[in-house]
């Protein structure tokens, strides 16, 4: 970022925030100075309440009275003006004098206002806001001509449900601004979460687009979210490539390490050196072929056709009870509905036998399978009542090579593969697997597969 981008207030997203507040305000501010200009200002004339005419030629009368001649002409407007609602002004057309009782002297829009309704030949009343004047009515003072109006500030009038409609109009536009505004904010991290969770669900090529090209935090985290998702998809495709090239260049020494082991049967050497040898190449062959499965599972090169679920199990169940019984075991397996499934019949055979032969392997006397069928899905249940595992160590255990003991003697369970492959062959079927702690006792995994 350069300097200038690091000064400048719209760049960075706290300068932004202040400025949209501030800009909120000033809006807001200069829309209510103008409403109230504008029904400041706003003028109508109608015709005067007749109490208010009849109280002007009252006392109008009072003034012109010869009895009256002698007090000074506020003193009289204060003593007429306590029977009537409002306030006696007098105006002297000729020299333009106002005369009031008391109090404060007239604001310039009242007197511009009298000074209107001078020239009406009968009174009328004038409104504007809350002011309401009315008049003229002539009357004379010590031989001067004057004319009385009433001024008065209705505070009942539709000044109240003016105000209300001004703040209700502040109200909308500050909310208006504050929508956009936040809009504007949180759309850019919606759409790194989504990025996110595609990522996390194993979309590698997910990215964020549109927040990336903005100038200020939010561009810097989106595009340092671009950055960190092209290096793991970099990481974990050398890590598949590495795995299908380790598995496929072990293949030639094995087959030369398996024809040595038949000459040298031929060449009559020591047979248990030998037999040693071969146990040894078996188990490679088996790495091999789990290393194989597991890099075209993880690839998605899938061959898929119709079966039924009876079909996918029947002849695996049979081998699983045959050695359950080898073992002293026993398996239980609930009826097998006969529905319809798209699969990779050989890779998801591997899986389910993968879960079965670790079932078989921990158990302690009891293996129980159930297949569940709904609508939409079909899962299948292995549980055994072996000596089970943490819920911690259950998060981890579809995790290649995992082993739940350090140890990696061939009796503790395989090299930790068999999950693994059954993981990567479930998901690529876009189902779910699953392990928890069996509520009483050994192990649960659950398969969920879409119908």
């Amino acid at each position: 970022m350069s300097m200038t981008d690091s000064v400048n207030p719209v760049k960075r997203l706290v300068g932004r925030l202040f400025l949209w507040f501030w800009l909120t305000l000033l809006v807001t501010a200069i829309v209510a100075i103008a409403a109230t200009r504008l029904w400041s200002d706003t003028i109508s004339l109608s015709d005067p309440e007749p109490a208010v005419n009849a109280a002007l030629s009252r006392i109008s009368g009072q003034i012109n009275s010869d009895r009256t001649s002698r007090l000074r002409l506020d003193s009289l407007l204060r003593r007429a003006s306590r029977g009537i609602r409002g306030e006696v002004v007098a105006f002297n057309v000729q020299t333009g004098e106002f005369i009031k009782a008391n109090g404060p002297p007239l604001r310039p829009g009242d007197a511009e206002n009298i000074e209107r309704l001078s020239g009406q030949r009968q009174a009328m009343s004038l409104h504007q806001g809350i002011v309401h004047i009315t008049g003229p009515v002539a009357t004379q003072h010590r031989g001067k001509v004057y004319q009385l109006f009433v001024l008065r500030l209705d505070r009942h009038g539709p000044e109240p449900y003016r105000l209300a409609l001004l703040a209700i109009t502040a109200l909308c536009i500050t909310a208006l601004l504050a929508y956009v505004f936040a809009r504007s904010l949180v759309r850019p991290i919606l759409s790194i979460q989504k990025a996110a969770g595609a990522l996390a669900s194993g979309q590698l090529d997910a990215r964020v687009s549109q927040a990336a090209t903005r100038q200020d935090e939010i561009g810097t985290l989106a595009r340092d979210f671009n950055t960190m998702a092209s290096q793991l998809e970099a990481m974990l495709l050398a890590q598949k490539r590495l795995l299908a090239d380790i598995s496929h260049e072990l293949r030639s020494p094995l087959t030369r390490l398996q024809m040595a082991v038949g000459i040298a049967h031929q060449q009559h050497i020591d047979a248990q050196v030998i037999d040693r040898i071969e146990r040894e190449a078996e188990c490679m062959e088996a790495l091999i072929q789990q290393l194989l499965t597991l890099s075209r599972a993880e690839a998605g090169t899938l061959q898929r056709e119709q079966l039924s679920v009876r079909e996918l199990l029947s002849e695996l169940l049979t081998d699983a009870s045959f050695e359950a019984n080898s073992l002293g075991k026993e398996l239980h397996v609930s009826p097998v509905p006969d529905v319809q499934i798209t699969v990779s019949t050989d890779l998801l055979r591997r899986a389910t036998e993968n879960v079965i032969r670790n079932a078989l392997h921990y158990a302690s006397h009891d293996i129980h399978i159930e297949v569940q069928v709904t609508d939409t899905s079909w899962t299948l249940i292995i549980s055994d009542d072996g000596p089970g595992l943490t819920e911690q160590q259950c998060e981890h255990i579809f995790t290649a090579f995992y082993r739940v003991s350090a140890a990696r003697e061939r009796g503790s369970g395989g090299v930790g593969l068999g999950l693994s492959i059954a993981k990567a062959a479930v998901e690529m079927h876009d189902g779910q697997i699953t392990a928890h702690p069996h509520a009483n006792g050994g192990l649960r995994v659950t398969l969920s597969f879409p119908r």
